[in-house]
This record gives structure tokens, C-alpha cells and sequence, in this order.
């Protein structure tokens, strides 16, 4: 799977949406944000 920057955005809005639901704990919310930006790079 592709991660394009658009898809990164939508990936990071879903996942703060979800921990603001109280769907994703904190410790999910971070691995996440910490997946992103390191795709970004390459």
C-alpha cells in the first residue's frame, strides 16, 4: 500500500477523530502519528 501525502492527511484526521471518540487509546493515536511522518521522508 501507497501512502501519498492526501492519504497520510486523511489517515492522521481519521485517527485524531477516533482518539477525540475515545475509539483510539493514546498509546494507538501516537504509534500512528509516529508512522506517518517517517514515510514522508523517503
Amino acid at each position: 500500500m501507497v501512502l501519498t501525502p492526501r492519504l497520510q492527511r486523511r489517515i492522521l484526521m481519521y485517527s485524531y477523530v477516533f482518539k477525540k471518540l475515545g475509539i483510539l487509546s493514546e498509546q494507538e493515536f501516537s504509534q500512528i502519528t509516529n508512522f506517518t511522518p517517517r514515510i514522508e521522508k523517503q
